[in-house]
């Protein structure tokens, strides 16, 4: 889930008549609507010809007799008086009826509406959670984002370990309070019951936050699993250059999940949702981007030199000589080598260019060559979790990368690629490590992503524990914190949403009949999962989820390592599974959402599902601004540059005709264009990068406002309810939300 919007236009995500104000209750009455009407006051309206026979003709059709014609013209014209007195009085006893019908009307309705002024501790707090976020001061129609969360731009200071601070931020942080909390009980008892998986998950905790014993071990541990590795030469040690071969150092490391050189895994196919199959990548970059490596990058002076510090300052604290500056600079110059032969991120974006099918036999022959031999090294990874052949069916994202690889490769010494392969399996373990490495560390991150410091070390035991035993520890926040009856409202609000959806497809233009119909059938199956999968509520059932994990007591570092290896194999084993169309890829605590394109559903965990993001006494139009447009903004996904190539399945296929396809790319063009004119710190933003995001982001927008719109007028009111001191309409309040939402100091 990331924020990214604006000029609505070119995919028709904006309904001019939608964003038009709701009608005031004058308005109303001025409209004309059958329950009011105007009041005219012009006297012909009420004026009766026949009682003005003040005309040429009127001797001739009313006779008077035995009055005196002057006498009797004066007389009439008395009369004609009285009558239009009478008139003009019965119109004022009507008008006066009218008006005090009106008033008493009025009274009772606005007093019906001060009634409903929720002044619950939840409803006070909701209004101030809102308000406090606000800058009244700006105006909205200049800078609405400054209106809306300008007060929180000024007193919401960043944490120094952040680079930026926002809405979920706030929530995670104080979820991970909690869960603090729970860690730290003397004992703790699941559904009543002492949990094998919750016991390891506190374990590992404990671990963790055992300084002394991580002092104590030193560096010792991560000697041992460089010697494992076939050694470097950046510290005195073990290498042996004529010994060392690197496919074995390759296997190694792979064994345990690292990645130096590329990546291999176990995932669904993206053209048939109901099967698993082996994929090769690129990979083994320290910084995280390609272009990172460029020296037209804004930062690469400064990115290169504090890498270089980083792994030099690392070896020394490993007991490297002073020199070994010019090693890590090697390093370095390798890694750039391998940036350049990259394919982009641009390029990746594209799932059907990057869908390459092929045996092993083929990519060991047209790809890789013969610097590695595939069959040995995938039984080495397999191990008895299954036989490899050469005949079976993989999918290559980068084969290019792989046939330039070859040229690094053979140009390289012996002693570099050792280095290489080390340095891309320690460097993902400093956090195991003393403190002393985690100040080394800081220094490239300080560079890269703008912090100051590292959180806490309980925060950071806490990410370490989640990311082991995510699914036990959040059973546990589950237990203790999760309002089950949000899933039900939220469940409603996405439906909502999802009706909105369907409803727009009808005004797309530049989409064709054929298209649409699909796109129907699409939205119409897309599955949603709220808060957890049910597994997580039996204790017997998380502990089988997490059976085969084993920790070595009293060691951090040795069961990170044994961590990893079971993770690895569990991944392996799905080979010949049937892939699990409910499988969470979050854990139940995290603030996020997600749109998963191989299986066409959309997750929303527990941690997400609260205030400020989600309320239910907060009014619907902020609900249907805040939660709302997340609710879109995923929908949506299954509809941008990705998702739209995928059917309803979560099978790769085009469903689109070529008019359809063709309106598409040159729409979206406009998105590309419009958000790389943006600049953040004087560079310009990546428009095609971002535009999966920019895409989810306005449409999510304009599908919750329309589903707001279609629930307003279901439930003829201006809102749910409303909360003290907030002096903003419906209409606003929805914007309002939206905005608190991306709420974002940076």
């Amino acid at each position: 889930m990331k924020p990214k919007h604006s000029d609505w236009q070119p995919l028709d995500l904006v309904d001019k008549e939608a964003i038009q104000p709701l009608r005031s209750y004058n308005s109303r009455v001025a409209s004309g609507d059958n329950r009011y009407y105007t009041l005219d006051t012009e006297e012909h309206d009420f004026y009766d010809p026949e009682l003005d026979n003040d005309n040429a003709d009127d001797d001739d059709h009313i006779e008077f007799l035995g009055k005196d014609p002057i006498e009797q013209k004066e007389s009439s014209r008395h009369r004609r008086q009285n009558d239009k007195l009478k008139i003009l009085l019965v119109f004022g006893v009507i008008l006066l009826t009218c008006l005090v019908t009106v008033i008493i009307f009025q009274h009772f309705r606005t007093k019906s509406i001060i009634d409903k002024v929720c002044t619950t501790e939840e409803c006070v707090k909701g209004s101030a959670y809102i308000v406090n976020k606000m800058d009244s001061s700006v105006d909205p129609c200049k800078d609405f984002y400054s209106f809306s969360c300008g007060n929180w731009e000024k007193m919401t200071a960043i944490p120094p370990s952040k680079s930026k601070y926002g809405s979920f931020s706030q929530i995670s942080d104080e979820i991970t309070k909690k869960l603090k909390g729970i860690m730290e009980q003397k004992e703790i008892l699941y559904k009543g019951v002492k949990s094998r998986a919750i016991h390891s998950a506190r374990t590992l905790y404990n671990m963790c936050m055992d300084q002394q014993q991580i002092e104590q071990d030193g560096i010792d541990p991560i000697l041992k699993l460089i010697d494992d590795l076939g050694s470097w030469d950046m510290t005195p040690g073990t290498f042996d250059s004529d010994k060392w071969n690197l496919p074995d150092a390759i296997l190694s490391s792979h064994i345990y999940g690292f990645g130096p050189f590329f990546g291999m895994g176990i995932s669904t196919d993206e053209k048939n949702s109901s099967k698993h199959m082996i994929k090769f990548e690129q990979s083994g970059l320290t910084l995280g981007d390609q272009k990172e490596y460029f020296s037209n990058h804004t930062n690469y002076k400064q990115l290169k030199n504090a890498l270089i510090k980083y792994v030099t300052d690392f070896s020394i604290l490993l007991g490297a000589d002073e020199d070994v500056g010019s090693s890590a600079k090697d390093l370095y110059d390798f890694e750039q080598k391998l940036a350049m032969i990259h394919v982009s991120r641009e390029k990746l974006l594209d799932p059907i260019q990057n869908y390459h099918n092929m045996t092993l036999q083929h990519f060991q022959d047209n790809y890789l060559g013969d610097w590695l031999d595939l069959k040995t090294y995938m039984q080495g990874v397999f191990g008895d979790i299954k036989t490899i052949t050469m005949d079976m069916e993989i999918i290559v994202y980068t084969p290019e990368y792989f046939v330039k690889l070859q040229d690094i490769l053979k140009d390289t010494h012996k002693s570099l690629l050792a280095n290489y392969i080390v340095w891309h399996s320690v460097d993902g373990l400093v956090g195991y490590l003393t403190d002393d490495f985690l100040k080394v560390a800081l220094q490239l991150d300080k560079v890269e992503s703008g912090i100051k410091e590292y959180p806490p070390r309980w925060k950071r035991c806490l990410a370490k524990t989640k990311s082991a035993f995510g699914f036990a520890i959040g059973a546990l926040y589950v237990e203790q914190n999760f309002a089950e009856n949000s899933k039900t409202e939220v469940e409603s609000l996405f439906e909502e949403i999802r009706t909105a959806f369907l409803k727009n497809l009808d005004n797309i233009e530049w989409m064709d009949d054929k298209t649409r119909a699909y796109a129907k059938e699409k939205a119409a199956s897309v599955n949603k999962m709220l808060g957890y999968p049910d597994y997580i509520l039996d204790p017997k059932e998380l502990d089988e989820h997490y059976e085969n994990v084993t920790l070595v007591e009293g060691k951090l570092f040795e069961s990170k390592l044994a961590i990893m290896i079971h993770g690895r194999k569990k991944n392996l084993g799905k080979i010949d599974d049937v892939p699990d169309r409910n499988e969470w890829d979050m854990y139940p605590m995290e603030v996020n959402g997600y749109y998963s394109s191989d299986f066409n559903h959309i997750a929303f965990p527990a941690g997400i599902l609260q205030p400020p993001l989600f309320n239910p006494t907060s009014p619907k139009s902020f609900n249907f601004g805040s939660f709302g447009m997340i609710c879109g903004h995923e929908l949506t996904h299954g509809f941008d540059n990705r998702g739209k190539d995928f059917d309803k399945e979560g099978n790769m296929v085009n469903w689109w005709t070529k008019s359809s396809t063709d309106n598409f790319n040159t729409l979206t063009k406009c998105f590309v264009d419009f958000y790389h004119d943006y600049t953040v710190n004087g560079t310009n933003l990546n428009g095609e990068t971002t535009l999966g995001e920019n895409i989810a982001d306005n449409g999510g927008m304009k599908m919750a406002y329309l589903a707001y719109r279609s629930w307003l007028g279901k439930s003829r009111e201006a809102d749910s309810l409303n909360l003290p001191g907030m002096q903003y309409n419906s209409d606003q309040l929805f914007f309002i939300g939206m905005a608190q939402d991306t709420a974002n100091p940076c």
